[in-house]
């Protein structure tokens, strides 16, 4: 090389070798914004899934949050110590979830293996005939439904925790997804109040855990701006993506290459052997704000046999009307749609009245509040009611019921006709039960 050459000085290390990691943050830095916004996404995520639970144990699900964040901080310190070290502390750490989500403690301490797989299993065995929100008290249902949640916070964890040095989308995305489904599959079991404002929240979140980290200083700004604008614009074009049509009608294919099974129902409640198939067919789909107990028709008379649709009211008792706050609090519009049985009765809950779909097909049944249709509905029939469906708590009946409710309004509730053998036909014992309050012992009425 001559002595006029020029020398050129190659770095060590080149920016571009770093990937879409470079930024103007310290290493510690990144991880305090990583645990923050995986703590706030999963704060979020908790509080979607409580929703599944009536009185959810909100601190078994945040301590279940703080287990995943102490994972996902502590573990990689524990890392560059010693391997070994983290899997102990990180294996430590997934079984104080469980008692933490509600197993026996000392199951887990005395390694009561089976006796815990027993609870979970039953639990299990329970769930997909559960309405949600769940308002029983089952243990081994709650138990389960917490245990969903702490999978899904301690998988996301795991991911940030066991990661090599290089965090990578890929990496973040494995992180994020559990935390996702933590927010979203409430939603698709329980409807939200505010959908697109919710969704918003939820993108935000997401948005701060994945790029979080990686912002500079000079770019946040527009990053933030960028965001927002793609978020304001997602929220004013859901309502009209959610039709609650689907796009691609995959049933209505099926329907004409396969002939469809039809079912018919006898409603009436016996005391025979429940013949039950179970085969998993579908003969209605429901979609509604909250979950209840859809009703076809009230079965307000015992025969001697069975309980049946009474006879129609002809002089009904007037009733006190629900104040306007409960009747906001109870009322949800109910769509109905009809897959595979034949039926007079129009499904709802509580009290219903028709909004759409059956104009001029419908009647009021026996009972107030019920519908009955003058032709009969099968499938590909879709209509949508308003169902009044009050659920108050004892200590609410106990506040407002008080003893305005007329008492003869009541005589059909608690009055039993029981068929008397050998006394003729017709003949019929009516036990009228005494109302609330009332000290009288219950009497004894023939009727031929």
């Amino acid at each position: 090389m001559s002595a006029g050459a020029h020398t050129i000085h190659v770095p060590a290390r080149s920016d571009r070798g770093r990937g879409r990691d470079v930024t103007d943050a310290t290493p510690r830095r990144r991880t305090l914004v990583r645990l923050t916004t995986f703590g706030a996404l999963g704060l979020y995520g908790i509080d979607r899934w409580m929703t599944l639970m009536r009185n959810a144990p909100v601190w078994r699900l945040i301590g279940l949050l703080v287990l995943a964040m102490a994972l996902a901080g502590i573990v990689p310190l524990a890392r560059r110590r010693s391997p070994v070290a983290a899997g102990v502390l990180g294996l430590g750490l997934v079984l104080a979830a469980l008692p933490m989500a509600g197993l026996r403690w000392h199951w887990v301490v005395h390694l009561k293996i089976a006796v815990s797989a027993t609870r979970i299993g039953d639990g299990l065995q329970t769930l997909p005939n559960t309405l949600v929100p769940y308002l029983g008290s089952d243990h081994g249902v709650r138990l389960v439904i917490v245990l969903g949640a702490a999978v899904l916070l301690l998988d996301g964890a795991a991911v940030i925790a066991f990661a090599p040095r290089t965090f990578g989308d890929g990496r973040r995305a494995a992180a994020a997804l559990p935390l996702l489904a933590l927010a979203v599959v409430p939603s698709t079991l329980v409807r939200p109040q505010l959908p697109y404002l919710q969704g918003f929240v939820l993108f935000a979140l997401l948005a701060a855990f994945l790029w979080g980290e990686r912002l500079r200083r000079d770019g946040a700004a527009t990053a933030l701006a960028v965001a927002a604008v793609a978020g304001v614009v997602a929220a004013l074009v859901a309502p009209r993506l959610d039709t609650h049509r689907p796009w691609i009608d995959y049933r209505s294919w099926t329907g004409t290459l396969v002939r469809t099974h039809v079912d018919s129902f006898n409603w009436n409640q016996t005391y025979g052997p429940l013949r039950w198939p179970r085969t998993g067919h579908q003969v209605l789909t429901v979609a509604a704000r909250g979950a209840d107990y859809w009703k076809a028709e009230d079965l307000d008379e015992f025969n001697g046999e069975a309980w049946v649709l009474g006879e129609p009211v002809t002089d009904p008792v007037a009733l006190p009307q629900p104040s306007e706050a409960s009747q906001g609090r109870w009322t949800q519009r109910v769509a109905v749609s009809i897959t595979g049985m034949r039926t007079l009765n129009v499904i709802g809950a509580g009290f219903s009245s028709l909004l759409t779909g059956l104009d001029g097909v419908t009647v009021s049944g026996a009972d107030p509040g019920t519908l009955v249709a003058r032709r009969e509905l099968g499938p590909g029939t879709t209509y949508t009611v308003l169902s009044y469906s009050p659920h108050p708590s004892a200590a609410q009946l106990r506040a407002v019921a008080g003893r305005r409710y007329p008492q003869n309004a009541t005589v059909p509730y608690r009055t039993l006709s029981i068929p008397q053998a050998g006394l003729g036909p017709g003949t019929v014992a009516q036990i009228e039960f005494p109302a609330w309050g009332d000290d009288r012992a219950f009497g004894q009425q023939v009727v031929r």
